[in-house]
């Protein structure tokens, strides 16, 4: 949830109109990707993970884009009461 949240707050921009650096892109792509391979890989096993129900997907998935749609809503009005302020 993180890694949605850390892409929200990076920049005044909207989310979905400004584009993050290649790195941050990359590294928020790789941690992505291990997050969802790691449980079904042959690790998983070893590292204590069990099998996730879809379900529960789908809970965490709503939640992540709750996390992500009100992260991006306080940031708005964040940066507006700070122009209200006379702070730029």
């Amino acid at each position: 949830m993180r890694l949605g949240g850390l892409l929200v707050v990076r920049t005044r921009q909207p989310f979905l109109s400004s584009r993050p650096a290649n790195a941050l892109l990359w590294l928020t792509l790789t941690g992505l990707l291990a997050t969802i391979l790691l449980p079904v890989s042959p690790l998983a096993s070893e590292m204590g993970f069990t099998e996730i129900f879809l379900k529960e997907t789908a809970w965490i998935a709503g939640i992540l884009v709750l996390y992500v749609v009100t992260a991006a809503m306080l940031k708005v009005r964040f940066f507006q009461a700070g122009t209200r302020a006379g702070q730029r």
